[in-house]
């Protein structure tokens, strides 16, 4: 009893309960006479509201009952937090929460308002995206898309080698039409219509007939990720080809024949992001030519994909590590999962291929959802 006292003041263990207060430390349970004491003690902290509760949770005075039950919540949540902090799906989720209520407070939403009706709407919308995504992956892209753009892909099969892809999406018109009115002549590009409205590609088509366009089909009123669209391009090209964000202006004609790939780059790009860690530099995907052959067969012998990916396939952990990339630290350090086609670009460089980037100037494009 005696060393288990002087171990617990010597040693306090600040994290106890989730490292929420230093009022759960062992010591102030172990001097108790009686368990009888232990107890009240015990659930006098845990109930009994603190200034904490009362900075984070501010209530009017008719409301101040409720202090008691948030106390425990907070503790139950900052323990269950700390627990799992090493689950990575969890630690995503719960840094999306965090980001949600911060936008939530600051568009005058209180605490209450936010957990009782923003989150749930926010919750159903999540849920009905990822339903229809499921549908569209599984049932249009599989048994709709692969063939169609393979009819697609051979109908214009004299425009390919070299060519290039751009993602069109819904209500941004006024930001694709300049894009397209920049392009040269001398270079194919294409159209992929992903939930475009038929009065959105009529217009398109009529002002911008020299582009060939694809149109996804899909559930009414949604769009696929951008990764999963860039899977049905990867999967149905022999021939190196680029990808375009729509809302990039390119002032030089000459920079899309600049952008080639050597035989030991992976990929080419203008656009660049370095992680510092594992000492990686690599091409965005606002303007990005691939070397096809090479992109497939890592597709291949790992069975991945240009989409997301928030859990790291298992069989992927230890060749992550050894360049320094996983949980600890994804291609974008600042995100908490591995971005289009960045698992791709993770294992094309465990593979020992290169990146290059193509030097550019101001005066030769601008990118409206970033700096150049």
């Amino acid at each position: 009893g005696e060393e288990k006292i002087k171990d617990g003041v010597l040693h306090p263990g600040a994290k106890g309960a989730g490292g929420l207060s230093w009022r759960f430390a062992p010591m102030h349970f172990l001097i108790r006479d009686r368990w009888s004491d232990t107890l009240r003690y015990g659930a006098r902290m845990f109930f009994r509201p603190t200034v904490r509760e009362w900075i984070k949770y501010p209530l009017p005075r008719r409301w101040l009952f409720l202090y008691y039950l948030l106390r425990p919540w907070r503790i139950v949540y900052g323990w269950v937090l700390d627990k799992l902090s090493g689950n990575n799906v969890f630690r995503a989720t719960i840094l999306r929460y965090r980001l949600f209520r911060k936008k939530q407070e600051a568009a005058g939403n209180g605490f209450f308002s936010v957990i009782w009706k923003h989150l749930p709407l926010r919750i159903m919308e999540k849920s009905k995206t990822a339903i229809c995504e499921f549908i569209n992956i599984r049932i249009f892209n599989r048994f709709v898309n692969q063939q169609r753009f393979a009819r697609f892909q051979q109908h214009h099969r004299h425009l390919n080698g070299g060519h290039y892809y751009i993602i069109a999406m819904p209500e941004c018109l006024d930001i694709l039409a300049p894009c397209l009115d920049l392009l040269p002549d001398d270079v194919s590009f294409f159209l992929i219509s992903n939930g475009l409205s038929q009065k959105e590609r009529e217009a398109v088509k009529g002002r911008f007939a020299r582009f060939p366009m694809f149109e996804l089909k899909l559930l009414p009123g949604t769009s696929l990720s951008h990764g999963r669209v860039i899977n049905l391009l990867l999967e149905n090209n022999n021939e190196n080809f680029g990808i375009m964000d729509y809302d990039l202006y390119v002032y030089n004609k000459d920079l899309f024949k600049n952008i080639r790939v050597a035989k030991q780059d992976f990929a080419a790009g203008i656009f660049r992001l370095a992680n510092r860690k594992a000492d990686l530099v690599f091409p965005t995907t606002h303007l990005m030519f691939f070397n096809t052959p090479v992109i497939r067969q890592i597709m291949k012998d790992y069975g991945i994909g240009a989409q997301e990916y928030k859990r790291i396939p298992m069989r992927l952990k230890k060749k992550l590590l050894s360049i320094n990339l996983g949980y600890h630290n994804f291609l974008k350090d600042y995100l908490y999962y591995f971005d289009t086609l960045n698992l791709i670009m993770a294992m094309a460089f465990y593979k020992k291929y290169k990146a290059r980037i193509i030097p550019v100037s101001g005066d030769d494009c601008r990118h409206l959802g970033g700096g150049n």
